[in-house]
Formats: structure tokens, C-alpha cells, sequence
């Protein structure tokens, strides 16, 4: 239900299209990296937010791939913040998922942010 509310939103964000990793990480990236320090007290309820996605069972791979990837790209922008819940044992899961992915570009993403993790950790 989350999963299915949550892309309908997005699909509304990104003119009906179906959600797919790119333009998710397209706003997260400047999220991450535009805002700056007003992104530090947002990180919380955004790693909450991360959580219930990766929990979901309606989460297919293309948005486990986009929750990983955050995942590391939260970690290489803000590490002291970011691990605080790149610790989640579901956003935990979800990256060792994409690390054994038979897909390599879900693959190569799953290992960044695992390296991510492991840098911080």
C-alpha cells in the first residue's frame, strides 16, 4: 500500500511516467546536495521514509537499486548523519539484496553503497 500511495505521487512528480530509479535519485541528489545543511535535520524523517520503503513488499528492484544507491550517496554527502540509519537493518538488507542482484547495474550500485557503509561504519 505505502509503495503503490508513494508511486502514484511520484508518477504525478515526474509527469505520469512510471517510477523508475533515475529521476527518483535526480531529486534525492539535489536534496542531498543543494540543500546543504538544512538537509541534516530533514535526514531523519527522510531515513524513516527509506525504511518503510525498503520494508515494503510491493518494492520491486528498480526501487531497491534508487534505495541504495541513496543510501551511499546520503553516506558520501553527510557520513556522521547518514549512518545513523544507513544502520537500519531493513536499508541493511536492501543493500546486501542489490549486492547479489543477477542485474550488474543493481549489482554496482549495492556495492557502493556497501562500501559506503563499511567506510562509516
Amino acid at each position: 500500500m505505502f509503495a503503490r500511495t508513494t508511486e502514484a505521487t511520484f508518477r504525478c512528480f515526474h509527469g505520469g511516467a512510471r517510477l523508475s530509479p533515475y529521476p527518483y535519485c535526480s531529486f534525492v541528489f539535489i536534496l542531498i546536495f543543494k540543500l546543504d545543511d538544512a538537509i541534516k535535520g530533514f535526514l531523519p524523517v527522510f531515513g524513516n521514509f527509506m525504511v518503510q520503503f525498503a520494508e515494503s513488499p510491493e518494492t520491486d528492484d528498480a526501487l531497491k537499486k534508487s534505495i541504495a544507491g541513496v543510501v551511499g550517496d546520503i553516506l558520501s554527502a553527510y557520513p556522521a548523519e547518514g549512518i545513523q540509519f544507513a544502520r537500519n537493518p531493513s536499508l541493511q538488507k536492501t543493500v546486501e539484496e542489490c549486492c547479489t542482484s543477477d542485474n550488474e547495474a543493481i549489482r554496482d550500485v549495492g556495492e557502493f553503497a556497501k562500501k559506503m557503509i563499511s567506510k562509516f561504519h
